[in-house]
């Protein structure tokens, strides 16, 4: 997945320190286009959580219950792959639960004002180890080089967000097509 914030950069400086203060500014139509989301930010507890809590309970149960083959790791990733899920084991709402799992965050990422494109292929598996998993896919690592990559042309670039220190880098390292591209200067 790719995901996007919609804060201000003049107000971002929290989120700079945890993901970096270089951005892409995309137009409304790209988001559109890529089928952007919103992200739902759920709390650890309370009768929003309460009914999530149970649909997966159901839903997991549903997805077990069709899982012919229990020794097969090709059917055991209808757990954690949505298109296994209804592919394989048949499990619509499994499948649809996993597609509301990809866009839920604790509530105490909040702040991070967070839109996801998720990648309509989820070719991907669950891993304990979250810096292994980024590690595996940023940058792109072999087959991921050509699948699973959403472009951005120049037309759906409407600025480019750095640190005022950093412009003069920035100015230098961007692509000859982008040279004309907006930079929104952050004072941090």
């Amino acid at each position: 997945m790719i995901s996007f914030t919609e804060i201000e950069p003049q107000h971002a400086q929290a989120h700079c320190s945890v993901f970096g203060c270089f951005g892409i500014v995309i137009s409304d139509g790209w988001a559109r286009k890529h089928r952007a989301h919103r992200v739902v930010y759920v709390d650890g507890k309370g009768p929003f959580t309460d009914a999530l809590k149970e649909l997966f309970s159901i839903g997991y149960k549903d997805v077990t219950a069709r899982i012919e083959y229990p020794d097969d790791k090709g059917w055991l990733l209808a757990y954690e792959n949505k298109n296994a899920a209804g592919a394989i084991a048949g499990s619509r709402m499994w499948y649809d639960l996993l597609t509301i799992w990809e866009y839920l965050e604790p509530a105490e990422s909040a702040s991070q004002r967070e839109w996801r494109v998720v990648n309509p292929q989820p070719l991907y598996s669950l891993r304990k180890d979250k810096a292994e998993s980024i590690a595996q896919i940023s940058p792109p690592q072999g087959w991921a080089k050509w699948d699973n990559v959403v472009p951005i042309h120049r037309g759906d670039v409407e600025a480019l967000v750095c640190r005022t220190n950093d412009v003069d880098l920035l100015r230098k390292r961007i692509p000859d097509a982008f040279s004309g591209v907006e930079i929104v200067q952050t004072p941090f």
